[in-house]
């Protein structure tokens, strides 16, 4: 079934709930708008004849934020529940008090909401479509921007100049192929082959955890310690696909790094990557202790999640384990990680360690047991991603 097309009021109301979102709404918008979640959430998204707060067309999941104004429209909000329920839609009902005081709590409810069945989807058929009509009908079945990132990958040219010609005719099954695999839950980024990070085309496949926007914190943290100076010498440990070693390289041109990997897959992917910095990337085979030697700038993204932790089902049934789980508590790898990283840094120098959003004190404790000094960096959601350590 195609994506409906609204009318002139309804968008224009759309965009003005937009542009008039309450403080609830900008928190939550601020944790899922950057793919926090794994999946890509659109605000005030009309839906038949609702506009819902938070849509996530991957999962066909609504969110919606419940505050004052809602506590006397009770019946109205339950017939519309009831409604997009019975279109296939999940309806997941939040507290605006939830999403000011317990944002760890809401993130773990979105969590288990999107790690549940997928609804299903709608096959489409018909003869070659246009690209319009063709990325119409894949927003049916997945995300509009998973679909539209899947057909300029299939044709070859850049998605703004996809969008830009949009009556001309695609390969119906090659995309639908696309459109089939990204609705079994594979990621984008395996399809396509490539994830961008840090404004780098990274190569990822199989068997090595995709780069986050999350992750990025880490790299900002690096820029805001070294202000007007560089690192000379960085080190990735755990470097997967090279993305946080090739970011600092690409943001001080002048440094030289290595990075860590004890997974020949994730060898071979960073090898890959790194070799279009020439010779200013070495990748090796290696675990925690590093090299030996001291670095100006430790990078380092270990897995942090808890066993058993309900995650969505593109990153659990296709992501490497071994990169994201780490014993009953998430903590395992820190704990490693806090005997050796100490003698890592260099004078001067700092190791920026992503952590979960609930790890902020039993992650840091581990560190300054060491006798290590650490800071806590929020990321773009003002959730606690990275620990910025220094002896």
């Amino acid at each position: 079934m195609a994506e409906p097309r609204y009318d002139k009021l309804t968008l224009a109301r759309a965009r003005a709930l937009r542009a008039a979102e309450t403080p609830a709404e900008t928190k939550l918008w601020a944790m899922l708008r950057g793919r926090h979640l794994r999946v890509k959430f659109r605000r005030q998204q009309p839906i038949g004849p609702f506009i819902v707060d938070f849509f996530c067309a991957e999962a066909r999941l609504v969110v919606e934020l419940d505050g004052p104004s809602h506590d006397g429209r009770r019946g109205y909000d339950e017939r519309r529940t009831k409604w997009l329920e019975g279109q296939g839609y999940r309806v997941v009902r939040l507290a605006n008090e939830a999403v000011h005081e317990r944002p760890e709590e809401v993130y773990q409810v979105l969590a288990t909401a999107l790690a549940s069945p997928h609804p299903g989807r709608q096959e489409a058929t018909g003869p070659s479509p246009s690209r319009g009509e063709g990325l119409r009908i894949a927003a049916a079945c997945i995300d509009r921007l998973d679909a539209e990132v899947l057909l300029a990958h299939m044709l070859g040219i850049p998605r703004l100049d996809m969008l830009m010609q949009p009556e001309t005719p695609v390969d119906a099954a090659a995309f639908a192929a696309l459109v089939d695999r990204r609705a079994a839950g594979e990621p984008v980024a395996y399809i396509t082959g490539t994830r961008e990070f840090w404004s780098l085309d990274l190569r990822v496949g199989r068997g090595v955890l995709i780069p986050r926007p999350d992750s990025e914190t880490l790299v900002e943290a690096a820029v805001r310690h070294f202000a007007g100076r560089a690192p000379a010498t960085v080190l990735d440990l755990g470097t997967g696909s090279g993305a946080l070693l090739l970011a600092a390289l690409s943001q001080w041109p002048g440094a030289t790094g290595v990075g860590i990997d004890a997974a020949p897959v994730a060898l071979a992917c960073a090898r890959r990557n790194a070799a279009d910095f020439g010779g200013r990337a070495r990748i090796v085979a290696g675990g925690w202790a590093g090299t030996g030697a001291a670095f100006d700038l430790v990078l380092c993204n270990p897995p942090y999640i808890a066993d058993g932790t309900p995650l969505p089902r593109d990153v659990v049934d296709w992501e490497p384990h071994g990169a994201l789980f780490a014993g009953p508590d998430g903590l395992a790898n820190y704990r490693k990680l806090a005997i050796v990283i100490g003698a890592q840094i260099a004078p001067g120098g700092i190791a920026c360690v992503e952590i979960g959003h609930d790890q902020r004190d039993t992650a840091a404790a581990l560190f300054r047991a060491q006798g290590l000094d650490v800071t806590v960096h929020d990321d773009l959601a003002g959730l606690p991603r990275c620990l910025a350590i220094t002896n």
